[in-house]
């Protein structure tokens, strides 16, 4: 899956609920479980005028987003599913978490402030450049949004975040961002469902994270740097063997494993973080990279299993000598 960008679901029994992956050309491919001779299957094209990634579960429903503007999918992996729209975001989308089922939570990125410049006049080799005023710092803004029974809500502001917010984890039970990771110590916060419920700070990450999945109630995942760890419910860290793979992106929590995009188009699993076996699944448009050997238990792969191959066809044998039948006739 060489052009693939985003992907969500779980290994949890086999992939038995599903992945989903987005490819840079804006196309929503699905393998309904891990089964051996399982195909990917495209869903409707997304009609957005630009894709920036996807969030949901195979099982119940794909959002996609955009700018500022987001749609959902009720039925993945059937071609004639439409694609429904969302109200839109005030700003543009940078992260979306949750699922149709529970809601859905967003954010837009902080924006630096732009100092006014005065105009320019013109000379005889440029032309004369208008003033521009000056523009203040934008914050990031969280908001997140229901189904109800009488369809879709508004997005509602959730309180605002103690910091510019660069990445986001979660479900409708509550969320997680990072922020600073620039710095090598991302900071954290986590809020619950509620749009006034307050954030509260928890300790920094002591690397710069890149990726990061999960939920509140099975944990979350973080990694970057070259670095992988693993936070439970009561923000508890543990470092994890890292993935010895360029991650392009991830999904999944602790308890159930992760499932990656892997740099060279390999989709991979893994069930225990702890050990770090990752199984190779391939892709749609890739085959899957040439695996480590199967002994490796810290951060190699291995291939998925295979069906055995049929047994040989016996060779061809010489006629067996006739064996004589003796009959006998009773009076």
């Amino acid at each position: 899956m060489e052009d693939s960008i985003k992907i969500i679901g779980s290994p949890a029994n086999a992939g038995a609920n599903g992945i989903t992956a987005l490819t840079k050309g804006g196309q929503l491919t699905s393998l309904a479980n891990f089964a051996i001779g399982t195909k990917w299957a495209d869903s409707a094209p997304i009609t957005l005028s630009k894709v920036a990634g996807i969030c949901g579960s195979h099982a119940n429903g794909v959002v996609a987003f955009g700018g500022t503007a987001s749609q959902y999918l009720g039925s993945v992996a059937v071609p004639m599913a439409p694609w429904i729209g969302l109200p839109a975001f005030e700003h543009e989308i940078a992260g979306m978490v949750g699922d149709l089922v529970n809601g859905l939570t967003a954010f837009s990125a902080a924006t630096p402030a732009v100092d006014a410049q005065p105009a320019v006049p013109a000379t005889a080799r440029t032309p004369a450049l208008p003033a521009i005023p000056a523009t203040p710092k934008q914050e990031s803004v969280v908001a997140q949004i229901s189904f109800g029974d009488d369809g879709v809500g508004e997005w509602k502001r959730k309180s605002p975040p103690p910091f510019d917010v660069e990445l986001m984890a979660g479900d409708g039970n509550g969320v997680l961002i990072a922020g600073d990771t620039a710095s090598g110590f991302t900071k954290l916060a986590k809020s619950g469902p509620d749009c006034k419920c307050e954030w509260i700070k928890l300790p920094p990450l002591r690397f710069a994270v890149k990726q990061m999945t999960g939920d509140v109630t099975n944990g979350f995942v973080f990694a970057g740097a070259g670095q992988m760890a693993a936070m439970d419910g009561k923000g508890n860290i543990t470092k994890l063997p890292a993935l010895n793979h360029e991650l392009v992106a991830m999904a999944g929590n602790p308890k159930d494993g992760v499932v990656a995009l892997v740099k060279g188009g390999t989709v991979a699993y893994c069930t225990d973080l702890t050990k770090a076996i990752w199984i190779l699944l391939g892709g749609p448009l890739s085959q899957p990279a040439a695996a480590t050997s199967g002994t490796d238990t810290g951060t190699g792969t291995q291939p998925a299993p295979q069906p055995p191959a049929p047994a040989p066809a016996p060779a061809p044998q010489p006629p067996a000598a006739p064996v004589a039948v003796h009959e006998t006739t009773t009076a």
